[in-house]
């Protein structure tokens, strides 16, 4: 479950802090990792830290930590 103007191509990430994962929607030039903030969302199965307990798991695809820029 998201925020209503959730569109396809946004991006759910658990943020370091954050309480819930956040929906982020990129934004200016692919290379540049820039991101605006959509909203909160709920993912059943990760709503308590279990998706940092994936973060060795080659089984799980698309976890990766990385470093953006919100506006």
């Amino acid at each position: 479950m998201g925020p209503p103007n959730l569109q396809r191509g946004d991006f759910i990430y658990i943020l370091s802090g954050c309480s819930l994962p956040i929906v982020l929607r990129p934004c200016g030039k692919k290379w540049e990792r820039r991101f605006r903030l959509v909203g909160e969302c709920y993912i059943h199965s990760i709503m308590h830290a279990e998706a940092l307990e994936w973060q060795g798991n080659r089984d799980v695809k698309g976890l990766e930590m990385e470093i953006v820029t919100i506006y």
